[in-house]
């Protein structure tokens, strides 16, 4: 997320943000609701986008080498670790796949893995891109 030491710029991104929530294209985040998780502040909320934007990619490599390796538990942790941070940020179709992917682990069924990933792996970059503009 573009956001400005002076919080002009989270100030711009938000009404983007806003804009493309009510668009006609599906936000992958649900603002409103995030913004009443964090109480309306803005700032907090940009720290929040920076961190998940620097995390995200090493959870998601440790997800994929967990499924190259087949190892259900590790993919059952990732999965739920990434479940719980796309929750808490209010990206409730993320948040699904994550579960969905969990789900298979728990289940032991390694060879549903791939497809239910690429769609996490879709959903977190459209993610991304959406808390960048």
């Amino acid at each position: 997320m573009a956001c400005s030491s002076d919080g002009q710029g989270a100030l711009l991104v938000f009404d983007r943000m806003k804009n493309t929530t009510t668009g006609s294209h599906s936000a992958e985040i649900d603002l409103v609701e995030l913004l009443a998780r964090v109480d309306n502040d803005h700032d907090l909320l940009c720290r929040l986008f920076d961190i998940f934007k620097n995390d995200a990619p090493a959870y998601m490599d440790r997800l994929r080498q967990a499924i190259v390796r087949q190892d259900v538990a590790k993919v059952a942790t990732e999965a739920h670790t990434l479940k719980g941070m796309l929750c808490n940020l209010s990206c409730k179709q993320a948040a699904a796949a994550a579960a969905d992917l969990e789900k298979l682990a728990r289940e032991g069924r390694a060879s549903d893995f791939a497809m239910v990933f690429a769609s996490l792996q879709l959903r977190i970059k459209k993610l991304i891109r959406e808390m960048e503009t």
